[in-house]
């Protein structure tokens, strides 16, 4: 199916209480005929050391981009970049939570009257769609926060993120100087234990993917892209040093108040401790969906098998549409 895409900055000027004008980046990639039935339009933030590119790779081989996956499949994408991302406002590290949440809800509202209004070329009006919300690592850590006090989503998927503690995996051997992320007590942080480049790439590629792409991937730096050259998806900055998103327990009673469906989806090698422990940590939802993706570590969109989690979200979207059409 032929799409479009389009670049916007979103105006969020006086919606958060940060002085200046602001702006959020988003890329929205559209069917340039929609299909029949009730829209549905999914919303993309990415995680930490990543830009909004994350879901639109241009990487050699073929079918990397997960944005332009789902357009060709009938869902409109959109890409966002988080304040201090990208092409966002805002070239600092520490945002407070709660302003990366309102900043993200306030670009959400504007993308969907922008789509709803008609005003963006080659695209017709998409009106009363089904909104959906994804969020990779860092991105699902925000978009939890922003489900829970903004409520701008009808369902959310959160991919690579736990609602327990979210940290690297070790690899077969390693020995954590700070301890195991699973037995860490509350409040504490192992991420300062110091892991080494090739700690990073086990426990963020696969070692099915192939060495070009990883390499790629590492330029400028891993997790933090200091390096004269990264890669087009990857961020300088990443605006959780803020926020203790990788503490035991601090994301737990944001998750307790989430009352929508939910879609939880991991790589067979993730951060996520336990993924079976999770779903009873949203007491709340309506519906949990949980997947584990083999022969797919943390940064799901470079794994070889990256098209059986997409296709899986797109499912479960087109079963949320049926169940709310029947309602």
């Amino acid at each position: 199916m032929p799409i479009v895409t389009h670049d916007l900055l979103v105006d969020i000027t006086g919606n958060v209480e940060l002085p200046g004008k602001l702006h959020v980046a988003v890329t929205i990639y559209a069917p340039m005929i929609m299909p029949a039935g009730r829209p549905i339009v999914m919303f993309g933030f990415p995680g930490g050391g990543y830009a909004r590119g994350y879901y639109d790779l241009d990487l050699p081989g073929c079918g990397y981009s997960q944005a332009r996956h789902h357009a060709a499949n009938g869902i409109v994408f959109v890409a966002v970049d988080h304040l201090g991302v990208g092409e966002s406002s805002l070239n600092q590290d520490e945002i407070p939570a709660d302003i990366m949440a309102a900043a993200n809800s306030a670009a959400i509202s504007h993308v969907l009257k922008k789509l709803a209004s008609g005003a963006i070329p080659c695209v017709a009006p998409i009106r009363d769609p089904l909104r959906i919300g994804i969020g990779q690592s860092m991105g699902a850590c925000f978009l939890l926060l922003m489900q829970a006090e903004h409520h701008p989503f009808d369902a959310i998927g959160v991919l690579g993120f736990s609602a327990i503690q979210t940290g690297p995996r070790k690899r077969p051997g390693q020995k954590l100087a700070n301890g195991d992320w699973e037995q860490c007590l509350p409040g504490l942080n192992p991420v300062e234990a110091p892991m080494t480049r090739d700690d990073w790439v086990w426990a963020f590629h696969h070692d099915s993917e192939p060495r070009e792409i990883v390499e790629r991937d590492m330029e400028g730096g891993y997790p933090g892209r200091s390096g004269p050259v990264i890669p087009p998806w990857g961020a300088r900055n990443r605006p959780h040093r803020g926020t203790p998103i990788t503490a035991r327990g601090w994301i737990t009673p944001v998750c307790a108040r989430i009352d929508v469906p939910i879609f939880i989806g991991n790589g067979e090698r993730d951060v996520v401790p336990d993924p079976l422990k999770e779903p009873a940590y949203y007491p709340l939802a309506t519906d949990i969906t949980l997947l584990t993706v083999p022969l797919m570590a943390h940064m799901h969109n470079f794994a070889g098998t990256r098209a059986i989690l997409w296709n899986r979200l797109a499912a479960w979207c087109g079963v949320l549409r049926d169940q709310a059409a029947n309602q």
